[in-house]
């Protein structure tokens, strides 16, 4: 069996089973949404013969930060097993619990003080051994090398892009992109954007300016 920490809490006897999911912004797709991970965590339980005392959701949260009022779900769930009220954490894969090295071995710690176990069923690791907790150092390791490449490689596409003229995120008011991926001036709205500019050339409040472009027909918000 793939537990974390070695107690008796985590064998057979093993009852009050917590079920962990965490989905940032940009992984809502099937593997790797709060549903399928809940299918695969909810069935591995029942399996198992254990009863799912709670299930914690963190939606739209990286598994990156050091800060755990980031992720309201997880904190609270290490509380309650420092309470003693389940017995083992459950998880789709290690990289739901954690990326950051430092809140993953922080929060391996606190389950394993509280004698509470720890389940990846992805992985299918015993992480109680000795050999297990070598793998789950090398794998929280790959999670935050994963995590930061990921982020390196994003800088590096934006700087080439920026470099190219290309442009990054959403595009601004008043410009479109063309057939080569190319900004250029939108013709429905690029005559709001050179009176925007000119409205505050003269001095005008953000406020204004946007009521100018409004009474122009140009709907914006703020």
């Amino acid at each position: 069996m793939n537990t974390f920490a070695s107690s008796t809490r985590t064998g057979a006897a093993a009852r009050r089973a917590a079920i962990y999911l965490r989905v940032s912004s940009d992984e809502q797709v099937d593997g790797y949404s709060l549903d399928a991970q809940e299918r695969a965590t909810q069935l591995y339980c029942k399996n198992q013969g254990w009863t799912v005392a709670r299930v914690y959701r963190d939606e739209g949260k990286s598994a990156r930060t050091d800060d755990l009022k980031k992720r309201p779900q997880f904190a609270q769930m290490l509380t309650d097993a420092e309470n003693h009220l389940i017995d083992v954490v459950v998880v789709h894969k290690l990289d739901r619990f954690a990326r950051n090295r430092k809140v993953a071995f922080d929060a391996f710690h606190r389950l394993g003080v509280a004698g509470v176990g720890f389940v990846s069923i992805t992985e299918n690791m015993d992480h109680s051994s000795p050999a297990g907790q070598l793998m789950l150092t090398m794998l929280v390791g790959l999670g935050q090398f994963y995590s930061d490449n990921l982020s390196a490689e994003t800088k590096k596409g934006k700087a080439e892009r920026k470099a190219q003229g290309l442009y990054n995120g959403l595009l601004p008011f008043g410009v479109r992109k063309n057939d080569e991926k190319q900004v250029e001036p939108d013709p429905v709205t690029y005559p709001g954007l050179l009176l925007a500019f000119r409205t505050a050339a003269e001095g005008k409040s953000d406020r204004e300016v946007a009521d100018v472009l409004n009474d122009a027909g140009y709907r914006t918000t703020g």
